[in-house]
């Protein structure tokens, strides 16, 4: 018969190509085949490394806690074998599990543990690869200048071993701030180069994440039909590729684009089919955003009650699996609704809400946007003075980050100076000073 040795293998391949076509309940059942083969001839490095595989399936199905948990015991025998190389590779795997949570503080501490092993026994690979997702990480958060010294950093180092398949995600990494601060063309040169990499090296995969960012990129720049030539490109090669993790981005980034253009009924269509991508296969954090971009829709329509349907479920799922990030998104969104039938005290609660969550996970942009909308929400009343402090903090991070935002606050700030008067305005300011 087949030696066990090379079972284990074959169900492992058998495993990992279920989970590229998207059938991760299979791939599951196969990767556990081979981690009990693994078990019964006690080849401890095979068992550690099935653990990672199942771990990563568990991950998309936002079965975060039975992915920490096969993580951890990988760890283990990681530490047992002495293997410090790929004890640094598990710590990078357990930070992304809190990462997808919205735990961005739990993912930094696995992260720097990760870089000291790396720095330690020289693991220049590894540590190129770790310095991106900490650089990642405070992208998150809304520290971009942090980020972007964190990518560099990895650019360097990669370019320096020619890992070119990395560099291409990192310089994907940096186009995305430079989206976000406005800078859309630098942006574009970053994706072409990743693109050229991406081609020369055949990696069919990140070409498509590349193909997806330049559509985004033309998406904030305002030119949808641009946006929607790489949008189509995108979900043709994950068609292809059959990888429908990212059919199902590419369909929602197309339903996006549709929204923008006000063509609800073309948007609804394509979200419905990436809902439906999502449910089947458990992807559960993609379906959360799904959701509220179909709440999004019906907001747009003025229909309440169905937007505020389609944000609670939003709301459910990320409160399911732990995505704090998700949290504190939905209940801003949830306090415009309010808003908008003129509750306005109802509306403060949830940005309050949103506010404490994005404090702790430490996102300055999502708590700059809350201060911004509670500022307004209060001007709207015409007190002018309660409004200050709020719409100030908004400006005072909104220029920090280098966001473009800072322009809203600003005016908004002109105007209640012009309603209460310039030595008032300071007053109000050098009190609240005063009592920190």
């Amino acid at each position: 018969g087949v030696p066990q040795a090379t079972w284990s293998i074959i169900w492992n391949n058998l495993g990992i190509t279920s989970q590229i076509f998207g059938d991760l309940d299979m791939a599951i059942i196969y990767l556990r085949k081979s981690l009990i083969q693994h078990r019964e001839s006690d080849n401890l490095i095979g068992e550690a490394t099935s653990l990672n595989n199942i771990s990563q399936v568990y991950k998309i199905k936002g079965n975060y806690d039975l992915a920490v948990q096969c993580l951890n015991k990988s760890l283990l025998l990681q530490r047992q074998l002495g293997n410090l190389e790929k004890e640094g590779t598990t710590l990078n795997n357990i930070s992304q599990i809190y990462d997808a949570q919205g735990d961005y503080d739990t993912a930094l501490e696995y992260l720097n543990q990760a870089l000291s092993i790396q720095q330690k026994i020289s693991d220049i690979k590894g540590e190129g690869t770790t310095l991106n997702n900490i650089g990642l990480l405070y992208h998150k958060k809304g520290d971009y200048s942090k980020a972007m010294e964190l990518y560099e950093k990895s650019l360097h180092i990669i370019r320096k071993i020619g890992n070119l398949r990395q560099e291409g995600i990192t310089l994907n990494n940096i186009s995305q701030i430079y989206e976000f601060y406005g800078n859309y063309n630098v942006a574009l040169e970053y994706l072409e180069q990743a693109l050229e990499i991406q081609q020369k090296i055949g990696d069919s995969q990140s070409k498509d994440t590349t193909i997806n960012n330049m559509g985004r990129v033309y998406m904030s720049k305002g030119d949808y039909n641009l946006a929607l030539v790489y949008a189509e490109k995108a979900l043709f090669i994950s068609k292809k590729n059959e990888d429908l993790l990212k059919v199902g981005m590419a369909l929602g980034n197309i339903g996006q684009i549709y929204n923008l253009k006000k063509d609800y009924i073309k948007a609804l269509k394509y979200f419905r089919q990436a809902l439906e991508i999502q449910q089947q296969i458990g992807n559960k954090h993609g379906e959360a955003i799904i959701l509220n971009n179909l709440a999004s829709i019906a907001y747009t329509e003025k229909d309440y009650n169905k937007a505020l349907e389609h944000y609670e479920k939003s709301l459910y799922i990320y409160s399911q699996i732990g995505d704090r990030s998700g949290i504190g998104i939905i209940l801003n969104n949830i306090s415009q609704l309010h808003v908008d039938k003129g509750e306005f005290g109802v509306a403060l609660d949830y940005l309050q809400q949103s506010l404490d969550i994005r404090e702790q996970i430490g996102d300055s942009k999502g708590m700059a946007n809350n201060l911004h909308n509670i500022g307004s929400i209060i001007f709207r009343q015409a007190k002018y003075e309660e409004a200050v402090l709020p719409i100030f903090q908004a400006y005072q991070i909104f220029n920090q980050i280098g966001s473009p935002s800072k322009e809203v606050s600003e005016s908004y700030l002109n105007t209640i100076i012009e309603k209460i008067g310039k030595a008032r305005f300071q007053e109000i300011l050098q009190s609240a000073q005063n009592e920190n």
